[in-house]
């Protein structure tokens, strides 16, 4: 692999050694670090409409202005996360660009739950966050989120950015922040390195989506649903123009959540999940 030190003094790039973790045949074989970016989204989007190949990561060390979903921000200090965009370049139909936060989701439930001992401790909420799905003082808290940003055409996704924040240690949170916020630390893992959960995350995200461009998104939407929090739980959902309770049946192969109001089935493709006992997160996160 090469670690590209775009900004940052070359020791920090040096210390980003991938390669012991990493098992992927494109991605992550090239990383762009950086000790602060506003938003590795930004730079990762900026490299792809400049032609970039797939598979290019950017690192930050923290992020001035990083993005979550809908317009949210994410809070990014330095030394308590890591904060990384992944460029695919996917051969899916662009009609199946909203459902790549699908695929990263469970790529990104399955890294991650390699770091915690004991297993169903992590969970995914729709449509972007991984929670703590174990009971406890840390149940509905958010661990990890993703930031899906893509360009196609009638003919084909032409890149895919795949942001992905995710907090390693407790921080000194926003008082905003600090009821719904939880880090891989608080969870009974063992502190991994930044480098050993990036690794984890691209190995991962490289075979979801191969697996996806090759058998659908079939696979990719069961294990999401086995890994949900709230299934089978009456949740409260909020979209763009309703409000509505009814129990969580899982997602479909195109991204949508599924949820039985009784009289009928929802099918919900931007909104929010509110789940019973967990605390409801902030606008900025």
């Amino acid at each position: 692999m090469e670690v590209v030190s775009a900004s940052s003094p070359l020791g920090v790039a040096r210390g980003l050694d991938l390669a012991p973790h990493l098992s992927t045949r494109r991605l992550a074989r090239v990383v762009e670090v950086h000790p602060t970016l506003p938003s590795t989204n930004d730079r990762a989007l900026a490299l792809a409409r400049a032609g970039a190949e797939a598979g290019l990561v950017v690192v930050a060390a923290e992020q001035s202005a990083g993005r979550g979903q809908r317009g949210r921000a994410w809070f990014s200090p330095a030394g308590a996360g890591l904060y990384a965009s992944f460029l695919l370049r996917p051969s899916l139909s662009p009609r199946l660009a909203p459902a790549l936060t699908l695929v990263a989701g469970v790529a990104a439930h399955e890294a991650l739950s390699r770091f915690i001992d004991a297993p169903g401790v992590l969970g995914l909420r729709w449509p972007n966050d991984l929670v703590v799905a174990a009971p406890g003082p840390h149940y509905g808290k958010k661990v990890a989120g993703i930031l899906v940003e893509a360009s196609a055409d009638h003919q084909r996704i032409e890149h895919a950015v795949i942001g992905v924040g995710v907090n390693l240690t407790a921080a000194a949170y926003p008082a905003a922040l600090a009821p719904a916020a939880a880090a891989l630390a608080d969870l009974g893992a063992s502190a991994p390195a930044l480098a050993e959960v990036l690794a984890a995350l691209a190995n991962q995200l490289e075979a979801a989506f191969e697996e996806a461009e090759a058998s659908g998104l079939g696979p990719a939407a069961a294990r999401w649903t086995a890994a949900a929090i709230g299934l089978g739980q009456t949740v409260e959902v909020t979209d763009e123009r309703r409000f509505f309770r009814g129990r969580l049946l899982g997602i479909a192969e195109d991204g949508a959540l599924r949820i039985d109001a009784g009289e009928e089935v929802h099918t919900v493709y931007r909104g929010d999940v509110v789940l019973p006992g967990a605390p409801k997160g902030p606008r900025v996160f």
